[in-house]
């Protein structure tokens, strides 16, 4: 229990913009304008659904307190009642307007131009994870991710993926506009109450560096295997990543390699940060393809991936932009369920039932029942591609075959909090010199930070006003809880249990006292500097890659039966699946890839 001392250094008396998300719901009352995320539900090792107090805010991009209720409902195994026939039969029903369905159904539109296509969400914004925090501060417009920071290099491998991209028109070439600055890489990481300045790449083994000469070493050697690593011949490899895929990734490097228990913690932060596990719960295999191959290269937008499911709706349906900037225009919210469009968007439209009329086998439609408001409507597709998350998938469609349900529960999920902070000044930041990230080695709940403003290329530029406003986003997985060692099942159940027994002034004292913490002595003062806090949850944010999940029994030419990506991403007579999760990591390549397959099944 804070004094009523302490709470006002740190600022907790001071009226500001205040924003709180579970899964894109809101709970708090506020004025700030806050996309949210996909999926609506917990599953059932968390609580019921939550009573929420009335806001004064619309839900903007996050699900209602209806929404929840309603899929947990779905959840539940109730069944609904025939709904209103709107009549509408389309070529292709898209269940989630995410980056996957989103990108289905732009593959779809490419091969079948004149066909119809729906897509239905249960927010009221497009973008599932990938959509955006926004705070206008000092007359500046500031807009943030909100889950889905940026893109990777894309790699000869992804071709599909480069030429979306592509024919989108969006560059990708080192000189990119969205490329970050090579400062960007010089990642800071805060221990023993200092900041270590470019550690990863210099700082590790500086003078300043409090590891001993025996970890720095052991830091060296794994990258060392890492960089080295090759893909090819690809025989070879599949086998060995079959024999790591049956230990962790911790395993494989202490007790394989022998290596130092803070180098674990080291690259523990990363693999924690990126998918919300850390590696006593990553399998060595999924580890290798996380650090190894490709160019080290991000491109990001401001708002993250949004700025990709944009561009994707402004294929989709130009006249929701009707010319404006891609980015920074405002979406007309009527023109994407126009019925002049061959491609329509229906938002705040909950999937409660996907099933076939007959058999899957012989049936010539399916039939989609959805809640709008608070009816009850139905309507027919002749193809449907389910791409919200698989722990919904397995219980909206209601004739899936039991083993196909059965390989979905093999799927676990790692919670996920992210916080954006806006603040009215950059003095402590430049001060510093910070870039665009920076970790933390003891957190009290942030391992990993990134700045909206950082310094340019050449430094702090003294031209350059340390009064204009920033953000910075603070990045929250569960931390490591030693009594659930390797237990990924365990650890996904109290990550959430952890995150909603959290009250929104519980996660706004540890902020505070973080940021207070590691730039406190830059002269960061909470209680003055801070304008707004958003507080972004995510119940079901990573599948979690363990021991066993990409490759079952060993079987070195997975995927293959027995695997649960495979299993679970079969199509199911004219239902084809395209939500991330069975990629295993949720990165834009993999959603791609995917989402194409989703169309090959149905097209083939």
């Amino acid at each position: 229990m804070l004094s009523a001392r302490e709470r006002k250094r740190l600022g907790l008396d001071r009226p500001i913009t205040r924003r709180d998300f579970i899964k894109g719901m809101m709970v708090g009352a506020g004025s700030l304008v806050l996309s949210g995320c996909s999926g609506s539900t917990f599953g059932s090792d968390t609580p019921p659904a939550l009573t929420l107090p009335p806001s004064v805010h619309s839900y903007f991009g996050g699900d209602t307190p209806d929404t929840i209720s309603t899929c947990h409902r779905v959840h539940n195994g109730e069944s609904f009642d025939q709904g209103e026939d709107t009549g509408e039969i389309y070529d292709l029903v898209v269940v989630g307007a995410g980056l996957g369905g989103l990108t289905a159904a732009y593959f779809y539109q490419q091969e079948r131009p004149e066909e119809k296509i729906l897509l239905l969400d249960n927010h009221v914004d497009f973008g599932g994870d990938a959509q955006r925090n926004e705070l206008t501060v000092k007359g500046q417009r500031i807009i943030v991710t909100q889950a889905c920071d940026y893109q990777w290099a894309i790699g000869s491998e992804y071709a599909q993926v480069k030429k979306l991209w592509d024919d989108l028109g969006i560059d990708l070439s080192p000189t990119s506009d969205l490329a970050l600055a090579p400062e960007a890489y010089h990642e800071h990481l805060f221990v023993n109450g200092e900041w270590i300045r470019d550690f990863w790449e210099t700082g590790y083994n500086s003078v300043s560096s409090p590891w001993s000469k025996q970890v720095q070493d052991d830091y060296d050697a794994f990258w060392e295997i890492m960089e080295s690593f090759k893909w090819e011949p690809w025989a070879q490899v599949k086998a060995e990543l079959a024999e790591w895929d049956k230990i962790s990734f911790k395993e494989w490097m202490e007790d394989v390699n022998g290596w130092d228990p803070q180098v674990t913690h080291l690259i523990d932060m990363w693999v924690r940060s990126d998918y919300g596990a850390g590696v006593d719960t990553l399998s060595a295999a999924c580890g290798f393809w996380n650090f190894t191959g490709g160019d080290f290269v991000r491109y990001k937008w401001p708002g993250g991936m949004s700025g990709f499911a944009r561009h994707l709706v402004n294929a989709l349906i130009p006249q929701a932009l009707n010319g404006q900037d891609v980015i920074t225009g405002n979406m007309d919210r009527n023109a994407l369920d126009s019925s002049e469009n061959n491609v329509r968007i229906r938002l705040e439209s909950t999937v409660v039932e996907v099933r076939h009329e007959g058999s899957a086998e012989s049936s010539d439609h399916v039939l989609i029942k959805y809640i709008n408001g608070d009816n009850l409507y139905q309507l027919k597709a002749k193809s449907v591609i389910m791409a919200g998350g698989g722990y919904m998938a397995k219980h909206i469609v209601s004739d899936l075959p039991q083993e196909q349900k059965d390989a979905y529960d093999k799927f676990h999920y790692a919670a996920y909090t992210l916080v954006n902070v806006w603040v009215n000044n950059s003095r402590a930041l430049d001060k510093l010199n910070f870039g665009y990230s920076g970790w933390i080695w003891n957190p009290r709940i942030a391992n990993y930070l990134t700045i909206a403003d950082g310094i340019t290329e050449e430094g702090n530029d003294p031209n350059r006003d340390p009064e204009r406003p920033n953000c910075i986003t603070l990045w929250c997985p569960p931390l490591p809880d030693p009594e659930l060692d390797g237990d990924y099942e365990q650890q996904g159940k109290r990550g959430r249990a952890d995150m909603l027994d959290k009250s929104f002034e519980d996660y706004e004292i540890l902020i505070r006292q973080e940021l207070l913490d590691v730039f406190g002595d830059a002269g960061f003062d909470p209680a003055k500097d801070i304008e707004g806090i958003a507080v972004n949850r995510f119940g079901h944010a990573e599948v979690i890659c363990y021991p066993g999940f990409a490759f079952g029994s060993g079987n070195s030419d997975a995927p293959v039966p027995g695997v649960p990506t495979y299993d679970a991403g079969q199509r199911f007579g004219r239902i084809a699946f395209a939500h991330t999760d069975l990629n295993g990591f949720a990165d834009n390549q993999g959603t791609t890839r995917i989402s194409r397959r989703a169309v090959n099944d149905l097209l083939d």
